[in-house]
């Protein structure tokens, strides 16, 4: 896995490679997995309980609103690794990777 990031106490999305996602409800007790790309998932920032951000390979970026039930994807117009984001307010997150901030 490449990025864990708890929403609450309990439930937490963890990325990894090839789209994969794990899930948790208890706290890490037990973990789902889930397949959302065949790119590679580096990293998650949840702004509340309903809406996250993930960011990956190729420029890639997921956007959930329902809690990571469901993944849309935002085209970011960048074709490079983005290895962070910080998902600040609704409409505005910061991401970075291979050449600086985005």
């Amino acid at each position: 896995m490449n990025s864990v990031d708890f929403m609450n106490g309990a439930y937490a999305i963890a990325t990894g490679n090839n789209g994969n996602i794990l899930k948790t409800f208890d706290k890490g007790e037990s973990w789902s997995s889930w397949n959302i790309s065949s790119e590679n998932l580096l990293a998650i920032d949840f702004l509340n309980t309903q809406n996250a951000l993930i960011t990956g390979t190729n420029g890639l970026v997921y956007k959930t609103t329902n809690s990571g039930i469901n993944w849309h994807v935002i085209i970011s117009g960048f074709y490079l690794n983005l290895s962070s984001v910080k998902y600040y307010e609704q409409n505005f997150a910061v991401a970075s990777g291979d050449n600086g901030k985005y």
